[in-house]
Parts: structure tokens; C-alpha cells; sequence
């Protein structure tokens, strides 16, 4: 449900979701049949492995990997882009951005 009105508000104000994912190469397909099921029809799927996903051309990254994060903030200076789902795992973690339900997302992309 999260998604889908994440996706509608895309649609509405011209933005695209993309997927990247740091899926090992054998579990890639079960990842997009997984997507297909749930009716997550992104423009693009890249896979990437979370360290290098900062290198990825987008504007903002939705993760809650504490790794990522890190590498994030290292390969672009900052953190402003990087928006941090909140979990029991990340809670050390001094994110700009933190949300704690996919709906918040646009209160930090507009």
C-alpha cells in the first residue's frame, strides 16, 4: 500500500522510482519476479552492491542499510540525498534524513 501511493506520487509531480538493489547475481531473478507479484513496476531495477550505489546517477536514495549509508556519505560528501529507513539495526546512525514509513519519503524530496 506504502508503495503504491509512493509510485502515485511520483507519477503526479514527474519524478521516476528506480530500484537498486544489492542482490547477489543467483537471487536477481527471484528479485524481479518478487517485484512483478507485488505490482512494483519501477522504470529501472539496477543491481549494485550497496557500497557502490553512491556512484549510481540519481538524486535520491532510499535504503536502511547502516554500510550504505556510510559509503554513501564518503563517495559524496554528505548525506542530504540519502534517506534513511529507520530499523533497530541503523538506530546509531545520525541520518539528515530518516523516515520511518516509505509514505514520508516526498516530505524529503520536496
Amino acid at each position: 500500500e506504502q508503495m503504491r501511493e509512493l509510485f502515485n506520487w511520483a507519477d503526479h509531480n514527474g519524478h521516476n522510482l528506480i530500484c537498486i538493489s544489492s542482490q547477489r547475481p543467483s537471487g536477481r531473478h527471484n528479485s524481479l519476479q518478487w517485484l512483478g507479484k507485488h505490482g512494483l513496476g519501477f522504470e529501472e531495477v539496477h543491481f549494485i552492491k550497496g557500497r557502490y550505489k553512491w556512484q549510481k546517477d540519481i538524486d535520491y536514495l532510499v535504503d536502511d542499510s547502516p554500510q550504505n549509508w556510510h559509503a554513501w556519505r564518503k563517495g559524496r560528501g554528505d548525506d542530504h540525498e540519502f534517506i534513511l529507513v529507520d530499523a533497530a539495526y541503523n538506530k546509531h546512525i545520525p541520518a539528515k534524513n530518516r523516515i520511518f514509513k516509505l509514505t514520508e519519503t516526498w516530505e524529503k524530496v520536496v
